[in-house]
């Protein structure tokens, strides 16, 4: 019975793709459609992650903020849905993905 049980919270665990996933997972899953493989966009109006003085340069608690809500403006389809649209994205999942994009585009 309890084998049962330790199984069942384990697939459970793994069906939820956000959890515990590193960054660099969460940025392929998350981000990479948008802002490509290098951070640069991969489309007119997404924003350059790896230019120097770009996002990445903001203080963290403000990109955050920016993440969990969203940005931009719907209307120039220059948008960011909240969490990127992943609900289950949590804000320490966000401060990693952070930390892994300042690493991998401005480093």
């Amino acid at each position: 019975m309890l084998r049962s049980i330790g199984v069942s919270v384990m697939f459970s665990l793994l069906a939820s793709p956000m959890l515990a996933a590193d960054p660099a997972t969460q940025y392929t899953n998350v981000c990479l459609a948008c802002h490509g493989a290098d951070g640069a966009g991969v489309m007119p109006r997404v924003p350059d992650l790896s230019e120097p003085d770009g996002p990445l340069a903001k203080p963290d608690d403000l990109l955050v903020q920016a993440v969990i809500n969203g940005t931009g403006d719907p209307a120039t389809g220059a948008a960011m849905p909240p969490k990127g649209g992943a609900p289950d994205l949590t804000e320490s999942d966000i401060r990693a993905l952070i930390r892994y994009m300042r690493r991998e585009f401005l480093d």
